[in-house]
């Protein structure tokens, strides 16, 4: 009986691991500096002209100064971020600007034409003085062997600044260069990932759930007549409990020391 009860419980763990496992990710889409720039179909420039936060959503107003690649007519940009009910703020707008604050903003547009931020980290710089100064909740990115600082994106946006044509907005060739970015597909250099890195993330869970389940088996041999349904439940909150604090772990404090 205890055996059968044994095998029952593994079986039942295996397969809430194998459930949860893949939801270890904080999924964030990142690239490099320059793939950031190349495949960014709508790059332009702004004051922040209104920031809000209001229960679990967060908006921005961007007042357009410069459209530096692709084509926007509107005088305003608006950019709205939810909060997620398990891994809070995350993604751009992650981190609200102040306003006045002025924006190299890097985008891309849907199938609606409806601008987005071209990945979730590192899209939003800080200009002052005519030169990016900062990244607006910036974090330095790990994709497989490669990494990359946040002064590595700060360059790369200043460089793009001094060579892009601040006057010429709307001409043939950024048009043509906006279409061939819209078609691509994102370089193998930039991809979902667990805030920078997958094997972290496992890691950190994997321990977090061992630490979870010897402490739900410490507690259950001080009780007596635990029935399965004890067994399914604990596991089930152990690693549920361990996918959120590694989840918090790896995308709060591995990712931007990575």
């Amino acid at each position: 009986m205890f055996k059968s009860r044994l095998l029952v419980i593994v079986i039942m763990t295996v397969l809430v691991i194998t459930s949860f496992a893949s939801f270890v990710q904080a999924r964030l889409l990142v690239g490099s500096p320059e793939n950031v720039i190349s495949n960014s179909t709508l790059i332009l420039t702004g004051k922040v002209i209104s920031s809000n936060e209001v229960e679990e959503e967060r908006t921005f107003t961007v007042l357009v100064d410069r459209v530096l690649k692709g084509e926007y007519s509107e005088p305003e940009i608006v950019f709205t971020g939810k909060k997620n009910p398990v891994y809070s703020w995350m993604g751009s707008v992650h981190t609200l600007p102040e306003t006045n604050t002025e924006l190299l903003l890097f985008l891309r547009n849907d199938d609606s034409g409806n601008p987005y931020f071209t990945f979730d980290l590192n899209c939003i710089a800080v200009i002052e003085g005519q030169r990016v100064a900062g990244l607006l909740g910036g974090s330095n990115i790990g994709i497989n062997d490669e990494h990359w600082k946040i002064e590595d994106y700060i360059e790369a946006y200043n460089e793009f600044l001094n060579t892009v044509d601040p006057i010429s907005t709307h001409t043939e060739q950024t048009s043509i260069d906006a279409d061939n970015d819209q078609n691509q597909d994102l370089s193998s250099r930039s991809m979902a990932v667990t805030a920078s890195v997958f094997w972290p993330g496992i890691i950190v869970f994997l321990i977090l759930l061992g630490l979870s389940l010897a402490g739900l088996w410490y507690y259950a041999r001080s009780k007596q007549n635990r029935s399965l349904l004890f067994w399914v439940l604990g596991i089930v909150v152990c690693v549920v409990v361990a996918n959120v604090i590694a989840t918090f772990v790896v995308a709060y404090v591995i990712a931007p020391l990575w």
